[in-house]
């Protein structure tokens, strides 16, 4: 396992700054960021409405997203077509260059729709820089210390959140995840997830080898 912050807790920044968020994520810390700067106006029935017979691609299975709307339970997870369909890429470029610098490489956005309940699976950070923001609408997200890794191990997700950080995430809210550290997360109503995942040139290599 990789180096990590056994002690961390999480802080928050209220007015975006690089080079504080630069200073902090060296600390290998979970860092809220507080992020007015979201000029989108994004809602799963104005994404319908704004591109009318829209087909998403969900993993392979096309899906009309008027008849999915039509469901009272939402889930497309982590879609990277839908970024560009939408023309979301301009705003995860000024989220991602709050943490990039000149030897930051292969950046991938992602977005996640949902409505109702939903509760994802455990994920583990893989890369060197992982961010979470929601575009529209709360949901909770409960992080593992790398030091939990064997105490959560095997689990069933519901058990595990004794070990849990948990957050409670408000839209707009940008949320940088250190490598190592693991998380779930859950809503209760309309949610728009954008996940932007980027390394360094020299974690590059290693961390897609682990990811395999």
């Amino acid at each position: 396992m990789l180096k990590y912050n056994s002690n961390a807790t999480v802080n928050t920044i209220e007015i975006p700054d690089k080079e504080k968020i630069t200073n902090e994520i060296k600390d290998k810390i979970p860092i809220i960021i507080n992020y007015s700067e979201n000029q989108l106006s994004l809602t799963l029935d104005g994404m319908n409405t704004s591109k009318p017979g829209y087909i998403i691609n969900d993993n392979e299975t096309l899906i009309s997203l008027d008849q999915l709307l039509k469901s009272e339970v939402v889930r497309v997870t982590d879609n990277t077509k839908l970024i560009e369909d939408y023309n979301i890429k301009e705003h995860c470029n000024s989220v991602v260059n709050l943490i990039s610098s000149p030897i930051t490489c292969d950046i991938n956005y992602k977005l996640s729709l949902y409505r109702g309940f939903n509760q994802s699976k455990l994920y583990k950070n893989y890369r060197e820089y992982l961010l979470l923001q929601s575009l529209e609408g709360d949901y909770t997200v409960y992080l593992f210390n790398p030091k939990h890794e064997n105490d959560i191990k095997g689990l069933e997700i519901n058990n595990t959140k004794k070990w849990a950080i948990k957050l409670d995430m408000k839209k707009d809210n940008i949320l940088f995840i250190p490598p190592e550290w693991s998380y779930f997360y859950r809503c209760d109503n309309e949610l728009i997830l954008s996940k932007t995942e980027s390394d360094s040139i020299p974690t590059w290599l290693f961390n897609r080898i682990r990811r395999k």
